[in-house]
């Protein structure tokens, strides 16, 4: 993007680090294995920690980030946006997690999402640099 800008100009990136997924759960064990299987499966799951130092690379000046953490607290929504559902059906298919484990899980997440109490998140960052 850098060598296209016009001197002066600026270039703006939004990216997510997928490692910043969070989503409560009292089973950690099955819970890490669900959002390191879904950062794992992006080309690259941590851009957004990257973006500062490939900005630099670029020869990028007035570099600025913002991180931006988005938080979802219905899990209709939250599957929408990161397909929940569907990475745990992957995660299945392999075999990483036994299917009892992941029936238990959806099931305390329901529980959660049923009293108002699921919750889940994420970091983006939002980085802008100047061409010289």
């Amino acid at each position: 993007m850098a060598r296209v800008v016009q001197s002066n100009g600026w270039v703006v990136a939004f990216e997510p680090d997928w490692e910043t997924l969070v989503i409560d759960s009292d089973q950690r064990g099955v819970t890490r294995a669900i959002t390191n299987f879904w950062c794992d499966n992006f080309p690259s799951g941590w851009v957004g920690r990257y973006l500062f130092k490939y900005f630099r690379q670029a020869g990028l000046t007035d570099i600025a980030v913002d991180p931006i953490t988005i938080c979802l607290t219905e899990f209709e929504l939250a599957d929408k946006i990161l397909d929940l559902s569907r990475t745990v059906e992957k995660i299945s298919e392999q075999g990483t997690i036994s299917q009892n484990d992941l029936t238990l899980w959806f099931k305390a997440i329901d529980q959660n999402d049923q009293a108002g109490e699921f919750f889940c998140a994420f970091t983006a960052f939002l980085v802008r640099g100047r061409k010289p």
